[in-house]
Order: structure tokens, then C-alpha cells, then sequence
């Protein structure tokens, strides 16, 4: 009889947000970040793919940045260059991997002055033709 009263109060007390307790690392997603270096100019744009998913991500200044969608644990992800800026070519370090608990904060983007230009190449000399 003693165990019914028990449960019964227990049913009729409400329940808070802040009776639940949450541990850390039982999450089951998490974001890709990275950082920018020597950007000057605006258009830069980056492409996250994860699955069936794509995110595109505009960044205009140097410093840290995140993408918002969340990649599940154990899945695959990938960063491409999407657009360069305007007369910089950048380049990617870390670019892919497979996701983590806590994130992937291993990608990086070197940016320097001038853009890749096929015609400076001279295209017309030796057997290219």
C-alpha cells in the first residue's frame, strides 16, 4: 500500500525543465568549424556536404567561423570552396572527416592575393593545341 501513496505522489507533482539532469557527451551531432586567414576581400563562400545535406557559409572577414547544420556522429563531412573572393584564391586544409563527439574544429582556409587565371598559362604554346 505504502509503494501506491509513493507513486502517487510522485504523478501528481509537476515537472520542471530544471529537475532533468544532462550530462555532457551524450550528444549524438555536431558542427564543423574552422578558421580563415589572410582574407581581404568579400565573396569568399564555403559548401559543407554531409550526406543528403548541403550548407552554404559566406564569410567576409579573417577569424573563426561555424557552419549551422549539424552533422550526426559518425557520419562523413565534406568542405569545398563554393566561390573565391574577389582577387584572392583560397585553399583548404582539413577539409573532410568523419564526424566526432564534441565537433570537427579542423578545418582551415588560407587566402592569398591573386586569383588562378588560365589564360596567363599560355595555352596556345607547345602541343596544348
Amino acid at each position: 500500500m505504502n509503494k501506491y501513496i509513493m507513486l502517487l505522489c510522485l504523478m501528481t507533482q509537476p515537472v520542471y525543465a530544471g529537475d532533468l539532469i544532462f550530462k555532457a557527451g551524450f550528444e549524438n551531432r555536431g558542427l564543423v568549424s574552422g578558421t580563415v586567414n589572410g582574407l581581404t576581400a568579400s565573396g569568399l563562400s564555403l559548401q559543407l556536404n554531409h550526406g543528403p545535406n548541403l550548407e552554404f557559409l559566406t564569410i567576409d572577414e579573417n577569424g573563426s567561423f561555424t557552419f549551422f547544420g549539424e552533422v550526426d556522429i559518425g557520419f562523413s563531412w565534406t568542405v569545398a570552396i563554393n566561390t573565391q573572393p574577389i582577387g584572392q584564391s583560397c585553399t583548404l586544409q582539413g577539409n573532410s572527416g568523419t564526424m566526432a563527439p564534441g565537433g570537427a574544429n579542423t578545418l582551415v582556409v588560407d587566402c592569398a592575393d591573386g586569383s588562378n587565371n588560365w589564360d596567363e598559362m599560355n595555352w596556345d604554346q607547345g602541343n596544348w593545341q
